[in-house]
């Protein structure tokens, strides 16, 4: 019985740690890279990626800046592109929303990002999500005025390292717990069958008695039946000698 307890305790707990619905981390905050030189990459093969921006509802109303943009993944693959906006067709308006069709280097799970404004009019965006053919959809949250001249943007690449190594502990651990689950319900299933045995026992004990009490019952009463009869005929029998001696 402590062993089953101890499985269950152990249950509880990696339950809890390991759920999907909780989560500890925070959404990550844009930085200034300083050193950030975008690569000009020929690759033999070119992916197509969709690029949608938007632009808060607290930027000025429209920008005639210059705005660009690079990313890629861990394994070198990047994708730059010098000028992203076109002031004549009213890109990065307020509250707005672009789309941009692009084709560069294949990269895998994307996991850095940044821009780089130059011009004096300002710009906010709010979001940046970039999805393609070969890669997963990755959102990059901004909401904040982006530095004049500087790329400015997310490297998360280390934190996916992080995250893979997370995922592995979470995998052998969630592989304990399946185990220890098995054996557990293994343990409940005996127990029950232990209480099934236990209570048809106890049930057959007292259908046993409750059977032997009432057949008890009807020979007590049969008996005090006879008993009367019997009595009743002494007395009728004694009664009709007397009437007889009287004569």
């Amino acid at each position: 019985m402590v062993k089953l307890l101890s499985y269950l305790l152990i249950f509880v707990f990696f339950s809890i740690i390991f759920s999907p619905a909780r989560s500890f981390s925070f959404p990550p905050q844009p930085h200034v890279l300083k050193s950030f030189n975008p690569k000009i990459i020929q690759a033999a093969k070119s992916c197509p990626y969709t690029v949608t921006i938007k632009t808060s509802c607290s930027s000025s109303s429209y920008t005639r800046d210059k705005i660009s943009l690079a990313f890629g993944d861990s394994y070198g693959n990047e994708v730059y592109v010098k000028r992203l906006d076109d002031p004549s067709s009213g890109t990065f308006e307020r509250c707005s929303t672009d789309t941009f069709q692009i084709n560069g280097p294949c990269a895998y799970d994307i996991c850095y990002l940044y821009l780089l404004r130059s011009g004096s009019d300002g710009w906010k965006p709010e979001s940046v999500k970039i999805y393609g053919r070969y890669t997963k959809t990755v959102n990059f949250y901004y909401n904040t005025f982006l530095p004049n001249g500087v790329w400015y943007g997310f490297n998360l690449c280390s934190d996916k390292e992080v995250t893979g190594l997370v995922e592995n502990l979470k995998s052998e651990f969630n592989g304990k717990v399946i185990h220890n689950q098995s054996f557990l319900s293994k343990e409940i299933s005996r127990i029950n069958g232990r209480y099934v045995v236990i209570a048809s026992v106890i049930y057959n004990s007292l259908l046993s008695i409750f059977t032997s009490f009432l057949l008890l019952t009807v020979i007590t009463l049969a008996c005090t039946f006879l008993m009367q009869f019997w009595i009743s005929q002494i007395i009728l029998g004694q009664h009709s000698s007397g009437n007889s001696n009287f004569v």
